[in-house]
């Protein structure tokens, strides 16, 4: 694939938040400027800072990578750059669409070769009756061969709440193996839809093409916990600040992320 782990880690996680001015958000009186995010033990791998022009997010900038985001007239991201280091050159973007319903429809990932412009992967989000019912992942192993389905995810529900998620894997177009892993959900308002009304975007990895998106996590009324999977089992929490804002999500009792919201 053309993209590590922890590539497409950060490139996901770049999105966190859109605004950082005062009472843009309903309730909060400053969005996070910064976030850090771990890997494994309680040091931070890494951690992204944020850029405000007009009060939305204009760049993240991280050790090794630094993201620029175009958005539409509504307010959208619609276009997200990639540069490497402090080279000016553009290296990768991506181009999102949204369906009639203002979500995201499809997000299509380009790379900047010595050839040109070549589309290696892309992510079609399905919706019935409002909810994600299906995210198709597909990748371009080399120019000019066709686009192959790499990885499925069917999701069903209880309620307003994803209750399964089946992932499928696929090799040149085959079903090879599936993992099924069942959720329950707490009580709570989801902690990403209070941060922004584009909270589907701040989630690590994001609505961006890749097989480990965790975009459904953010499209549930309550805060998903995973009760089991085939194999293994994991447990999420989700910590709170003193104003109720998310403040940290562990894996296992791991950090994973942390959020900083001071303001600038």
């Amino acid at each position: 694939m053309t993209k590590t782990i922890s590539g497409l880690f950060l490139a996901g996680l770049s999105l966190f938040l859109s605004s950082c001015k005062r009472n843009d958000i309903e309730g909060s009186e400053c969005a996070a400027s910064k976030v850090l995010f771990f890997v494994s033990g309680a040091t931070p791998a890494e951690e992204a800072h944020y850029t405000y022009t007009d009060g939305r997010v204009s760049e993240a900038r991280f050790m090794y990578l630094r993201l620029r985001y175009s958005y539409d007239g509504q307010g959208r991201v619609v276009r997200r750059e990639q540069y490497h280091g402090i080279d000016p050159d553009l290296k990768e973007f991506d181009i999102v669409t949204y369906d009639a319903g203002n979500r995201p429809g499809q997000v299509e990932h380009y790379i900047k070769t010595y050839a040109g412009t070549e589309r290696v992967d892309s992510i079609l989000f399905r919706y019935q009756g409002g909810q994600l019912i299906e995210q198709l992942y597909y990748h371009r192993m080399s120019w000019p061969a066709p686009m192959d389905l790499y990885f499925r995810q069917r999701f069903t529900y209880a309620g307003n709440n994803i209750s399964q998620n089946i992932h499928d894997y696929y090799v040149d177009n085959q079903l090879v193996a599936s993992d099924t892993a069942r959720f329950s959900a707490d009580n709570l308002p989801n902690h990403y839809a209070t941060l922004h009304p584009q909270y589907f975007l701040y989630h690590p990895f994001g609505m961006f093409p890749s097989g480990f998106s965790w975009y459904f996590r953010t499209t549930t009324a309550n805060n998903l916990l995973q009760t089991g999977t085939s194999p293994g089992s994991t447990r999420e929490e989700y910590l709170t600040d003193e104003r109720g804002r998310l403040a940290e999500y562990r894996v296992d009792g791991t950090p994973y992320l942390r959020f900083d919201y001071s303001c600038r």
